[in-house]
């Protein structure tokens, strides 16, 4: 119990008592009808306050964006500014539900009172009797009835009043229970903030949100985000639901990237579907993530992880982590889970990948199946399809990062190399692009195959294609510096 405790129970019998006497004097009828226009007018209050308050806040936007007032705060904030404005856009809607639920049962009321006043005119409706047969309302001796609405309608009232107040103090108990489970220590609080703390546990507050001022609260605090209603209890409780022990585990098995993370990480995913607000959050992390990534960074103390020690890999998952980094609300689910059937797809091939030996990995990409697999997961979300082109950019590295070998080849085998791809080309000089192409990929895959790549037959013709377009001929003939200028720019490490 705290100071506040009283004041509910005050602010309930006054509630019960006005309108259980109202209801005795009006009776049965009268008392249903004005109990009626209540639980509407609450409906209505909260669909006017949310409409009122995405309007005021939007324009209210609006304005100080044109007049250059919050520059330095939309800079400052980045992109957890549409976060924060939803947040603002919900507490409006909590602070104007009150106002025009009271305004809208004001003026429900005198309208029954007009609509009564006119179908009883000139009828005898003295207390506790009949009135004439052909009145159109019969005044029954149902004061008792009368009085049994008015106290429900009581309860009802006091309810609704105070439901912003003890909605509030849970929210607020519950938000600070959150930062202390996810900081592992007791949050430091001033005097008035752990006054509301213990107010948030007090008996009629819990009482009170408990027989429905939680359920008006959540309807009062409702807003359509991105794409999805919420409100404020939705994203507390999806918060406890994941719980500091699941975040922290998370960013670990992320950093060790392993089977146990991506299933972290999927698990993660389903939560966000019950919480637009979290579903913002964790789009800003993935795109910060990949941005930090990409450029060799860290995101919240957490390194890129690595999934095979290789070049090869790291080139196409600088791909994926490039899409990630455009990654909006509609788009981040889809592409989270291409990204963990990618990991998936590389780490069973991973001993391979790993080992280093150019030549099997240049043979298990020509069988097919890894690049089967990884194409049809790109197919999947067309935001990744363009990384389909970075399998045979991989198939070029390969071939650059062999042929520099100099412990296998000296740089005469480089030079034969160059020249005898440069011969292949200026052949077919004057044809149409896709005539070279379907002439030059035989001897392409060949000279390839000479120097341990093995390509198959599809990424052979796509070779070609790089080949043909990338290499530029002058007077009809290509040269030896431009074939190697070429594939040097495939090299892992560039001098």
């Amino acid at each position: 119990l705290t100071l506040l405790t009283p004041i509910l129970i005050l602010e309930l019998f006054i509630c019960v008592f006005c309108l259980t006497y109202k209801g005795y004097r009006r009776g049965l009828l009268r008392s249903s009808v004005d109990f009626a226009v209540l639980i509407v007018a609450a409906f209505f209050g909260v669909g006017i306050s949310i409409l009122l308050a995405s309007l005021v806040d939007d324009a209210f936007l609006g304005l100080l964006t044109e007049t250059g007032a919050l520059d330095s705060a939309i800079s400052a904030l980045g992109p957890f500014t549409e976060i924060i404005l939803a947040v603002a856009t919900m507490l409006s809607s909590l602070i104007i539900f009150l106002p025009v639920t009271v305004i809208v049962a004001i003026i429900g009321r005198i309208i029954v009172a007009i609509i009564f006043k006119a179908k009883t005119k000139g009828a005898d409706v003295k207390a506790g009797s009949y009135v004439s047969e052909d009145a159109p309302f019969y005044i029954k001796k149902d004061k008792e009835l009368g009085a049994a609405v008015g106290v429900a309608a009581g309860f009802f009232l006091a309810i609704v009043i105070a439901a912003p107040l003890t909605g509030t103090l849970k929210c607020t108990g519950d938000v600070i229970n959150i930062a202390e489970s996810f900081s592992g220590s007791t949050v430091e609080l001033p005097t008035e903030m752990e006054d509301l703390t213990d107010y948030s546990d007090d008996f009629m507050v819990t009482s009170m949100d408990a027989l429905g001022g939680g359920m008006w609260f959540d309807m009062a605090t409702t807003a359509y985000v991105w794409g999805g209603f919420t409100s404020i209890n939705d994203e507390i409780d999806v918060f406890k639901s994941l719980g500091s022990d699941g975040m922290a585990s998370l960013l670990e098995d992320i950093q060790r990237m392993d089977d146990k993370s991506l299933e972290s990480l999927d698990a993660f995913i389903a939560v966000t579907k019950k919480s637009p607000l979290l579903k913002m959050v964790m789009t800003v992390a993935v795109t910060e993530t990949a941005e930090a990534w990409s450029n060799g960074g860290e995101f919240m103390g957490v390194a890129r992880p690595t999934i095979a020690a290789n070049p090869v890999v790291d080139r196409f998952v600088d791909g994926v982590l490039s899409v990630m980094a455009g990654s909006t609300v509609k788009s981040v689910d889809q592409d989270l889970r291409s990204l963990i059937n990618i990991c998936r797809i590389l780490m069973e091939y991973e001993p391979t990948l790993s080992s280093g030996d150019y030549t099997e990995i240049s043979k298990m990409l020509a069988e097919g199946s890894l690049t089967r697999r990884l194409k049809a997961e790109l197919k999947a979300n067309a935001r990744m399809r363009s990384l389909e082109k970075t399998i045979e950019e991989i198939m070029m590295q390969l071939f650059a990062d062999e042929v520099s070998d100099l412990s296998k080849y000296t740089l005469e085998d480089r030079s034969v190399l160059y020249k005898k791809l440069a011969d292949i080309l200026t052949d077919v000089s004057g044809m149409s692009n896709s005539k070279k192409v379907s002439t030059i990929a035989s001897d392409v895959s060949v000279a390839f195959s000479d120097y341990g790549v093995y390509v198959s037959d599809d990424v052979t013709k796509s070779i070609a294609e790089m080949l043909v377009s990338g290499i530029k001929e002058e007077d009809g003939i290509v040269s030896e510096a431009a074939v190697e200028a070429y594939i040097g720019g495939y090299l892992s490490a560039q001098p």
